[in-house]
């Protein structure tokens, strides 16, 4: 279902883009960060969560703060328009850490383009 929102939300920011330029539209998918609201989970929740940020490739939660500042980049930089700027430390772009315990790491396709023959 997540997956589902996220694809979601990142059509709707692009179509807003093209709808309301040039006013700009971005949208900021942030991962797990460190607010009050973690904090006061119970203990074992809290450290289950705490050890599955620890498998992503920048391992460990992320400060409230460094989110606001994506934020922040995104509103200043003013060529930004339609992206969605993922603060995830990596999980999305790897998943996570190679060697994580207990994981294997995630395996590219890599598609090589055919050779032209020249006639």
């Amino acid at each position: 279902m997540a997956t589902a929102m996220a694809g979601s939300i990142a059509h709707l920011v692009a179509g807003l883009a093209v709808e309301l330029a040039p006013i700009r539209v971005n949208g900021i998918f942030p991962g797990g960060a460190a607010t009050e609201i973690f904090r006061g989970l119970p203990a074992p929740l809290r450290e289950a969560e705490e050890a599955r940020f620890r498998d992503q490739l920048i391992p460990r939660i992320a400060d409230p703060a460094e989110v606001a500042q994506a934020y922040l980049y995104a509103m200043k930089c003013t060529y930004i328009t339609g992206q969605v700027l993922k603060v995830d430390g990596g999980s999305t772009a790897g998943g996570w850490a190679p060697g994580a315990e207990g994981r294997d790491p995630p395996r590219l396709a890599v598609r090589r383009p055919r050779s032209v023959s020249a006639r």
